[in-house]
């Protein structure tokens, strides 16, 4: 092959990629455009969604006509969390609708919300954790973490005694006006030295609430499944 053949060859291939990438990334950004008009309804940001039993309805169609579309044409990680924090977030108003007839509509739109949420869920691979979507683990892995886990007589009473371990924790042990953050990055560090099944749901709880609160919490996420990966292959 010629120079100019190679570099006509060359050319072709770098504008089949970029025409790919920018086919991908348009799809992704009319995902978001219609994830953008499903937070307005569940929010209420726009007048005709101000009555919560509209709400209802629009999230039902929506879900029924775009997400049906979502589902087929592909959506990212994060893109499933918005909707699935829209499909939580409506759940909330469920019990504020007293009128029987309309609580069979809005019961039958949070059912096609959950279908919708563990099919999206299937689809990636993932599992849905107080910690949000995080990939799915291993049958394995999974048979050998069941084995660390109490038996039901005495799950309850420890249940009750790692919320204990946490109250003294933050009472005893770190200062007053210790930050949140700087206790998880403690307890983080404490795990990396001596692994210990409090602390491990100690930090799992403050990812979750900081997560809610939304604090940058992706690099000591990212440490603690190093953790708890490598103490369930053990």
């Amino acid at each position: 092959m010629g120079l100019k053949a190679l570099l006509f060859s060359l050319q072709s291939i770098i504008d089949d990629f970029l025409l790919r990438v920018a086919d991908s990334e348009q799809r992704s950004w009319l995902v978001d455009q219609k994830l953008d008009h499903l937070e307005d309804i569940v929010y209420g940001r726009k007048k005709e969604f101000w009555r919560l039993y509209s709400r209802f309805i629009s999230f039902g169609n929506w879900l029924s006509q775009e997400g049906v579309k979502i589902l087929d044409d592909g959506f990212d990680p994060q893109q499933l969390e918005r909707i699935i924090g829209c499909i939580e977030k409506i759940k909330q108003y469920k019990n504020k609708i007293t009128d029987k007839r309309k609580k069979i509509l809005i019961n039958q739109a949070l059912h096609l919300g959950n279908s919708f949420a563990r099919e999206g869920i299937r689809k990636l691979g993932l599992e849905y954790t107080p910690m949000g979507l995080v990939e799915s683990i291993p049958s394995e892995f999974r048979e050998k973490l069941k084995e660390k886990i109490p038996r039901a007589g005495d799950i309850k009473d420890n249940f009750v005694k790692t919320l204990d371990y946490q109250k003294e924790m933050l009472e005893n042990f770190y200062k007053p006006g210790d930050h949140l953050l700087t206790v998880l990055n403690n307890q983080i560090t404490s795990l990396e030295r001596r692994p210990s099944l409090e602390d491990e749901i100690f930090t799992a709880t403050l990812l979750y609430y900081l997560k809610k609160y939304d604090y940058k919490i992706s690099s000591y996420l990212k440490r603690f499944k190093n953790i708890t990966s490598r103490n369930i292959k053990k």
